[in-house]
């Protein structure tokens, strides 16, 4: 027993590249331009003749901020400029001229490279004897503030890295000044930032933040994809790729753009069976896109991808409180991924997020034995249960996927996840898990507080008995060391108490639909609410009428046909017979006055037989808490 988890922690399988073939690409729209603070001011700035300032655009790395300006400001409407490299002013002239050749026309003649400038400058080209008087001369004809200059990568220029800050700030302020031109400068600021602030005010008249702009970026990512099918599949996933994306709080889009593409080539290799079940596959992607960014982003690494599931008990349940927690933080930060669970093998992870490869065999095989996408038969714990009898090979497959629904929240009905609770208490105590009986209760109880986060946790039954074999015994079998399990009956409590509360909130619904009842079936009434001979519902015993409101329960009895007036009142006095409202249905007791003091409002803003009709409806129960209520002032 004690080598069966060493025989969990890897799957048998070949590793090799896939192969992707990919349909033609069918023509899709890129998404429009959304509206931003950066695109209400550039077009504001690009409207305005020799602004006399430049504008600085800033923001995190990675976000698109060059993208979404040039998106801003057309190919037509600019020169583009990355000063990535340009050691000098001559250097960074030069690439402001060779940005205006493209499309530049000179003597009739279109001008798309150096050489066509020099031969439609003809002779004008061989007096010139040198480059530089050549870009000169071609500066003074063509180079024209009729369009935006954009300079990009300040941050990454040698004069910038060198320390000749002022030397480039006064190349770009040149065309500003001098030239006249609007002129917009991108940069990551958080790397210049501090360096920056003492010059800027000289040249930028204003810097405007870009912000990543997540749900266009994603449309246009999906639009990339190549094949229809998988680029509708990613639309029915946008809000899991967006809801993991913000989780995350990341804001690189390159990032994003590589997880979009990840998420493809593992659902391109799926087999159908596995795509037709929906429920796992969304768990599959938010689980895989949660750590595919924490790889990107250096949130984890290869190693911590491995044995991820002792790694969460040490950092949850283990002695060193103040060590380092990342698996456990990144279970936190993804609430319904399953970070350290099985929906995926640790050498899965690392062959696919480190060495990017996506072997199919191995995939289909680890999925076709995965409990998410419901392969098992015989529930593992009724083989475990037996392990005495079992071949091992059985019984460590049953282990395998048994501890695999533990780890996925994957059991929520009670008898059975108590088997599966008392099974691994016993594993536990005799050294089959990594860890002993106390760390063991508490994942337990953790197991039970993560249904109950997630609204998983099933209410308790209305038709409950503190007596009932559930807490004992569940299919016919009784749970392992049941009597003398302290841990066990502790884990048992807690699920007894965490039902309860789960009952609790949705009484209100309960509540709810005696109202629509009472308007559309009222005969349906009587024989829900109130105990009788021929008929029992355990609403009759359940406090749920304190969820109606006095005056619309009270409006909703008088709307009825005059000839279901009774059935209401005869419902009531019987649900309160025996002073029910004094016992299980205490609850409801302030409730029933207020209905009863309602009722008398009714009454006396009535006249004639109206009110002599009411009168007599009024049930006896109302008259008997509304006297209670009168004695007791009197005694008090």
């Amino acid at each position: 027993m004690r080598t069966i988890i060493s025989k969990l922690k890897s799957m048998v399988g070949t590793v090799g590249k896939v192969d992707v073939e990919a349909d033609v690409r069918e023509t899709t729209s890129p998404p429009s331009p959304e509206p931003s603070a950066l695109s209400d001011y550039l077009e504001y700035y690009t409207s305005l003749k020799a602004p006399g300032y430049a504008v600085l655009v800033t923001g995190p790395w990675g976000i698109g901020k060059t993208h979404q300006v040039k998106e801003i400001i057309p190919e037509d409407q600019r020169y583009y400029v990355s000063l990535y490299g340009l050691d000098g002013v001559e250097a960074i002239n030069n690439a402001v001229l060779a940005s205006c050749i493209r499309g530049a026309e000179l003597g009739g003649k279109l001008l798309n490279t150096i050489g066509d400038v020099g031969t439609a400058m003809g002779d004008k080209y061989a007096l010139a004897g040198a480059a530089g008087a050549l870009w000169t001369a071609f500066l003074r004809l063509k180079l024209t503030p009729d369009r935006t200059l954009i300079f990009d990568d300040l941050e990454r220029s040698p004069l910038w890295t060198s320390g000749d800050k002022s030397t480039l700030l006064g190349a770009i302020n040149h065309y500003v000044e001098h030239g006249n031109f609007r002129v917009v400068v991108i940069c990551h600021e958080e790397l210049v930032a501090d360096k920056l602030a003492l010059l800027k005010e000289k040249v930028f008249g204003h810097t405007v933040r870009a912000e990543a702009q997540t749900e266009r970026a994603i449309s246009r990512f999906i639009c990339e994809v190549p094949t229809k099918e998988w680029r509708e599949f990613l639309e029915g996933r946008r809000n899991i790729i967006r809801e993991v994306w913000n989780q995350s709080g990341q804001q690189s889009l390159r990032i994003l753009r590589h997880v979009i593409a990840d998420i493809v080539r593992i659902y391109s290799i799926l087999e159908n069976r596995h795509k037709d079940n929906e429920g796992a596959v969304d768990v599959l992607i938010r689980s895989f896109a949660a750590l595919d960014i924490e790889i990107r982003s250096g949130g984890i690494d290869a190693e911590l991808l491995k044995d991820r599931y002792e790694k969460y008990i040490n950092e949850t349940f283990g002695d060193n409180e103040e060590g380092p927690r990342p698996i456990a933080n990144i279970t936190k930060r993804y609430p319904g991924a399953d970070i350290y669970g099985s929906i995926l093998s640790d050498r899965l992870l690392v062959d696919m997020l480190v060495r990017g490869v996506y072997d199919k065999n191995m995939l289909v095989e680890w999925l076709d034995q995965n409990s998410h996408f419901g392969a098992e038969e015989v529930a593992p714990w009724k083989i475990v249960i037996e392990f005495d009898r079992v071949p091992d090979s059985a019984l460590d497959d049953a282990i395998k996927r048994m501890n695999a629904q533990f780890e996925s929240r994957r059991i929520t009905e009670m008898g059975e996840f108590f088997h599966v609770a008392a099974l691994r208490l016993m594993m536990a105590e005799n050294g089959v898990l990594p860890h002993g009986v106390v760390v063991e209760e508490r994942l337990c109880h953790q197991y039970i507080e993560d249904l109950v986060t997630e609204g998983r946790l099933p209410p308790r039954s209305l038709r409950y008995d503190p007596s009932d074999h559930i807490f004992r015994a569940y299919a016919g079998i009784s749970y392992w060391n049941v009597d003398k399990s302290k841990e066990l009956q502790r884990v048992i409590s807690h699920w007894q108490e965490a039902a309860e509360a789960s009952l609790r909130k949705k009484l209100p619904e309960y509540g709810a639909e005696i109202l629509e009842m009472m308007k559309r079936n009222p005969k349906d009434v009587y024989r829900t609410i109130s105990p009788t001979n021929y008929h029992y519902d355990p609403l009759s015993h359940t406090p749920i009428l304190q969820y109606i409101l006095p005056e619309e329960f009270v409006d909703a009895w008088l709307s009825l046909p005059r000839g279901s007036w009774k059935d209401i009142g005869f419902a009531l006095d019987n649900r309160y017979e025996h002073d029910a409202f004094q016992s299980e249905l205490a609850a409801e007791r302030s409730w029933l006055l207020q209905v009863a003091n309602v009722f008398d409002q009714r009454i006396e803003a009535a006249d004639g037989l109206n009110r002599y009709r009411l009168k007599r409806l009024k049930p006896g129960i109302f008259h008997k808490v509304q006297e209670e209520k009168s004695a007791n002032e009197s005694n008090g």
